[in-house]
């Protein structure tokens, strides 16, 4: 496993949700975050429904809240 990549697909009340995968490597064009040597990678049509978004890890899996 090399990093989490996050992103939306259609879906639910609100239009969209959210989609977390694991990736073995980089996907060109998706924005990568690293903390702690964890790797993110966000899809670009992605990106503006999660600026403020917190990622949290409980018991190894990721959780998203947001802010």
């Amino acid at each position: 496993m090399f990093g989490l990549r996050v992103g939306v697909k259609n879906a639910g009340c609100a239009g969209i949700a959210y989609t977390l995968d694991y990736v073995s490597e980089p996907i060109k064009g998706d924005d990568h975050v690293e903390d702690k040597g964890v790797h993110v990678y966000i899809e670009p049509k992605a990106t503006l429904f999660l600026i403020g978004t917190l990622m949290f890890v409980w018991n190894a899996v990721p959780v998203l809240k947001a802010a």
